[in-house]
């Protein structure tokens, strides 16, 4: 996962976040991929859905992270890094 921009000023643009609530972050996004609507074999946009742009209330990722990966105790525990 890679931020591209944060609204709440807490992560910086080109922040890797690789571990979300103890799970690598690759791990999540293929629990999540089954649930998502597909095209065919097209992984791209399949993929697509799962990106958070903050233009939609409700975000597909959130929804259905919340559902099958919630935070312990409602907070979201993070890994990142720089990249480069």
């Amino acid at each position: 996962m890679i931020v591209r921009s944060d609204i709440s000023s807490v992560l910086s643009r080109d922040t890797e976040v690789f571990i979300v609530n103890a799970i690598p972050a690759q791990k999540l996004r293929d629990g999540l991929l089954p649930y998502v609507r597909a095209d065919g074999s097209n992984d791209g946009k399949q993929m697509s859905p799962l990106e958070v742009r903050g233009d939609s209330r409700f975000e597909t990722f959130d929804v259905f992270q919340g559902l099958l990966a919630p935070p312990a105790g409602h907070v979201h525990l993070l890994t990142v890094r720089p990249l480069g």
